[in-house]
């Protein structure tokens, strides 16, 4: 009996560092997890060397992948983990009599076949080939159910929360391009404003500018996999909206303070 608790033990210590990286990554503002950024380190590296031998535009369409790429491995890692760690959970059972409930089965059940249950009952598929029949191993499934429901309504609440930030990020990115005639240094936004005497839409405008950023800067903060976003036009960059700013500002100190300047 030693085996079978031990392996239910870390079958359980599986579930709650899985469970936990999801609360920490979905619903944690304050709190980044190390494993999900790591991951998402990889994986945006792995893509990265995946896409050298290319060129130009097609490989920034391969990097322009990243977002939705760790998303996906992301969730399909979460849900992998889960499988895995309740599937240990049964494997340690499965093939004491009277723990489980099997028909047709040919054979003594192992660990694929508690896998196989466990991704069942993850998905709340419930084909009832499988029937546990321990009151414990009965709550574990219970449990699993609502797990795989959460697991997933957490997942498309993170999608909800990411793609309307990369929205936002753009429309500032196309915005700032417009305004600054595609240019980096924005001088031309600024001679526009300023020769017409528009001041207070000047600062209207960069008013707004700051609350997107402020914005932006939070969301960077929280979701870390914002960072690896990579548009396939440079006018769409993150990184061109920060050059446009911090060149305006350096512009607007100058011409505020005068005088003599490189």
């Amino acid at each position: 009996m030693v085996v079978p608790v031990l392996v239910t033990i870390v079958g359980l210590l599986l579930v709650g560092l899985t469970f936990f990286d999801v609360f920490v990554t979905v619903l944690h503002p304050q709190a980044e997890s190390p494993f999900s950024s790591r991951l998402q380190t990889f994986t945006w590296r792995t893509l990265r060397l995946a896409s050298r031998p290319l060129k130009g535009r097609s490989r920034h369409r391969v990097l322009a992948l990243a977002v939705p790429l760790l998303i996906v491995v992301l969730v399909a890692t979460w849900v992998t983990l889960m499988v895995v760690a309740f599937g240990l959970i049964y494997a340690a059972w499965i093939s004491i009599p009277g723990a489980f409930n099997i028909p047709g089965q040919s054979g003594e059940p192992g660990l694929v076949d508690a896998l196989y249950f466990s991704g069942v009952t993850l998905g709340t598929i419930g084909y009832g080939d499988f029937q546990p029949l321990h009151g414990l191993l009965r709550l574990t499934a219970v449990v699993e159910g609502f797990t795989g429901v959460a697991v997933l309504s957490m997942s498309i609440a993170y999608i909800l929360e990411v793609y309307p930030v990369l929205q936002r990020k753009t429309v500032l990115a196309v915005l700032l391009n417009e305004e600054t005639a595609g240019q980096v240094h924005g001088l031309a936004l600024l001679v526009r404003y300023l020769r017409g005497g528009n001041f207070e839409a000047l600062a209207g405008l960069l008013r707004f500018v700051n609350l997107e950023l402020l914005f932006l800067a939070e969301a960077h903060r929280r979701l870390p996999v914002l960072h690896y976003g990579h548009p396939v036009d440079v006018e769409h960059s993150f990184l061109r909206v920060l050059l446009v700013v911090q060149n305006l500002v350096a512009a607007l100190r100058y011409g505020m303070r005068g005088g003599v300047g490189r």
